[in-house]
């Protein structure tokens, strides 16, 4: 899936990819990219709009893999989520709690940048 792919085709293409695994990690996974696609919307595109991203899923016997892929400035979120959890809610600013709510709803993240490639692996255990 990429960058030209609408939100509904792009859930739509999970729920398809993900067939035979339990609704409600199939949900818990549509969250997920539906916040990532939101990120990038609000805050890659306005500074770099030709920036293409890429997203693969893998099923396996004990979960699935999430792997969003983008060019642009390193962008680390543990770093951002970390900077969100721990500010006291009356100094926060808008915005960070889809981070998260995709920690929360996944179990391992790992972030990787590599050659103006930021690349972000996100597992969901059954």
């Amino acid at each position: 899936m990429s960058a030209n792919d609408s939100v509904s085709d792009v859930l739509s293409e999970t729920e398809a990819a993900l067939n035979g695994v339990a609704e409600d990690i199939i949900h818990e996974c549509q969250i997920i990219i539906d916040e990532f696609m939101a990120n990038m919307k609000h805050h890659v595109f306005p500074a770099t709009p030709a920036t293409e991203w890429t997203l693969e899923l893998e099923k396996t016997q004990t979960g699935v893999t999430i792997k969003f892929r983008y060019a642009g400035k390193k962008f680390d979120p543990a770093s951002a989520c970390g900077y969100v959890a721990d500010c006291p809610i009356e100094r926060r600013d808008i915005g960070g709690l889809g981070l998260i709510l995709i920690y929360s709803l996944s179990d391992d993240q790992h972030f990787n940048y590599l050659n103006g490639m930021n690349e972000w692996t996100i597992k969901k255990h059954f």
